[in-house]
């Protein structure tokens, strides 16, 4: 059977306050055609169809305009399972028409385990592949709390019970092949973070452990499945030995973090006790870059940025690593961008941070100093003259002023740590 496993699509993010709605589109237009072209007949969305709990409108029309598009396709099943970033009820209301779709929504974890295990057909009824579809799984939905147990005992409870879980998941499983009478490849969703999963700083990755549970080990996925479909974790890789236990990874980069890194979804063959797995990059719409440096370097690797006439449009994010204090740092590097397609979105002074670093006792200052004695500490560093001094906490105080209610003019800059 041919499978498309992807994940972690997070319908409606942001990035610093600019909507990523185009690259959606683009990027689920693209997917209907890799159904049709790769011939799929299962596609698995292991979590996180959603950027928050509470997803716009906007971002539920794509959800399910896509649905639509991808049963136009040879593509006969569809799993999703529900992701830390999503609402169960709200992925779990549609199931029971989507059900007639051949479309498998698992929003909530199932008491029982063996509640979540699933034998795909084909319309006369032959068993094609079966799924053991978990979605992400919740403390609540793996122990109760005991008394006098310590942070250490909690966690080695959750990931034995998730072990139990899989392991549940997987005899049930292995139940519905014997009474199939044939050996049917059975596979396995999870949303999780995996022992050995790879993250960068800045990756859109919300939590470094999942809903309290620490990394799950490769061998609490029974070697009955042949193939484990994860998701969470953004950057594609494997679990483990060999390609049996696989992230995907999200097909847009979600934070700076993940710039320059290639996107791909993964397409797995079951068939006979054998596995085939490759992966197809996902084309991109908009880069992200980072460039960091002092002043010289960040003009140069801007002005070889705007050169580049057959690059992608870039989203930037500039770390200035120069001594000299620059007050018109933003408005001169934009100026180096103006008339292109390209747009900084965020600058951070680091030499700037270093030295606020190191002339604060951050464990214990920074909650009793407000935001403008931090800044009024940073102008006495930089010997500023009491005019300027005067000046700058100001306008300063403006920029306050319009963050904390919400920026009623819409021209909220940037903030520079």
């Amino acid at each position: 059977m041919r499978i498309l496993h992807t994940s972690d699509w997070h319908l409606g993010r942001q990035l610093h306050r600019k909507p990523r709605d185009d690259e959606f589109d683009a990027f689920l237009t693209w997917l209907a055609t890799v159904l049709e072209e790769e011939r799929i007949e299962a596609l698995v969305i292991a979590g996180d169809l959603f950027d928050t709990t509470n997803p716009s409108h906007h971002a539920q029309r794509q959800y399910f305009r896509f649905l639509k598009a991808a049963r136009r396709t040879p593509c006969r099943h569809v799993i999703v399972v529900a992701g830390n970033h999503d609402a169960p009820g709200l992925v779990d209301a549609p199931s029971d028409l989507l059900e007639d779709l051949d479309i498998l929504i698992v929003g909530a974890a199932t008491p029982d385990p063996a509640d979540c295990v699933h034998v795909l057909r084909e319309r006369d009824g032959t068993a094609r592949l079966i799924v053991c579809a978990v979605p992400f799984l919740r403390d609540r939905d793996l122990l109760t709390s005991q008394a006098g147990e310590t942070s250490r005992d909690r966690e080695q409870r959750l990931q034995e019970g998730t072990r139990a879980y899989y392991a549940q998941a997987a005899s049930r499983a292995e139940a519905l092949r014997e009474q199939e009478g044939r050996h049917l490849p059975i596979l396995a969703t999870g949303h999780l973070f995996a022992a050995g999963g790879t993250i960068v700083e800045d990756d859109g990755v919300r939590d470094l452990y999942v809903g309290g549970i620490g990394a799950v080990p490769a061998d609490h996925f029974p070697e009955v499945l042949d193939y484990v479909a994860l998701g969470h974790i953004h950057r594609p890789q494997t679990v483990g030995a060999g390609d049996r236990i696989r992230y995907s990874g999200a097909p847009l980069p979600m934070g700076f973090g993940e710039a320059g890194q290639t996107k791909t979804v993964t397409l797995v063959e079951l068939a006979a006790g054998k596995r085939q797995v490759s992966q197809r990059e996902v084309p991109q719409q908009r880069r992200l870059v980072r460039l960091s440096g002092d002043h010289g370097a960040l003009e140069q690797g801007l002005r070889q940025l705007v050169a580049d006439t057959t690059a992608l449009p870039a989203w930037l994010e500039v770390t200035y690593r120069g001594q000299e204090l620059r007050m018109d740092l933003r408005e001169g590097l934009e100026a180096l961008l103006a008339g292109s397609p390209h747009e900084l979105l965020r600058l951070r002074d680091q030499r700037l941070l270093e030295e606020v670093t190191a002339s604060l006792d951050l464990a214990e200052d920074l909650e009793d100093l407000g935001v403008s004695q931090v800044f009024a500490q940073l102008l006495a560093l930089r010997d500023t003259t009491p005019e300027d001094t005067g000046d700058l906490l100001e306008a300063f105080a403006e920029i306050v002023h319009a963050v904390r209610q919400g920026d009623p003019t819409g021209t909220h800059p940037e903030a520079n740590p």
